[in-house]
């Protein structure tokens, strides 16, 4: 886009399967709002395309993931739902625009599952999930069935360090498009 905000990689194409993962924030100048669509359809996964604004507002935010997720063939659309930013993006996608295709989690023993009973939209970065996302994007990066493609993603991996238990980005620096990452490695270990 001329603002830089997005980058596309391969234009959907018919019969492929894509994922969206977003991470939301407030839009206020500090964290990213970031979205990357996946190509599942075969591996490596590829990045198709990466979107990453801090100045868009979460209901803005949201109609660019609709947009973007009906594009790419009505993708599966997995949103990180931790912060109020995150429930504003669910319940605008789910409610004001009724994209179907959302995931949705529960939280069964600090750790989220996809679909079953008593789910909601979204899905929250617990410990567990955040360290199960983070070992398998490892895996998936190493053995290069993930292929980040986008300089930015790649930027970001180089700067998320591990800190006590967990990871995250280095001081001064952004993990959003890498909590997307890890998001949906998650992803791949679930059903």
């Amino acid at each position: 886009s001329e603002d830089a905000s997005m980058a596309v990689y391969a234009e959907p194409v018919v019969n492929r399967v894509y994922v969206t993962v977003c991470d939301c924030a407030e839009g206020g100048g500090g964290d990213y709002s970031a979205m990357l669509v996946i190509d599942v359809t075969e591996t490596p996964f590829r990045v198709a395309l990466r979107y990453r604004s801090n100045t868009i507002s979460p209901t803005n935010y949201a109609t660019v993931i609709n947009g973007v997720s009906k594009k790419y063939n009505n993708a599966l659309c997995v949103v990180e739902n931790n912060a109020a930013a995150g429930a504003i993006v669910c319940r605008e996608l789910w409610f004001e625009h009724e994209y179907e295709n959302l995931l949705k989690t529960k939280i069964d023993d600090k750790e989220n599952k996809a679909g079953g009973s008593k789910t909601k939209i979204g899905v929250a970065t617990t410990k567990k999930t955040k360290a199960v996302g983070c070992s398998t994007l490892k895996g998936l990066i190493e053995n290069y069935a993930l292929l980040p493609t986008d300089l930015n993603v790649i930027q970001e991996l180089s700067t998320f360090v591990k800190v006590n238990n967990s990871y995250q980005a280095e001081k001064t620096k952004n993990d959003d498009l890498v909590m997307c990452c890890v998001i949906f490695s998650w992803l791949t270990t679930e059903d």
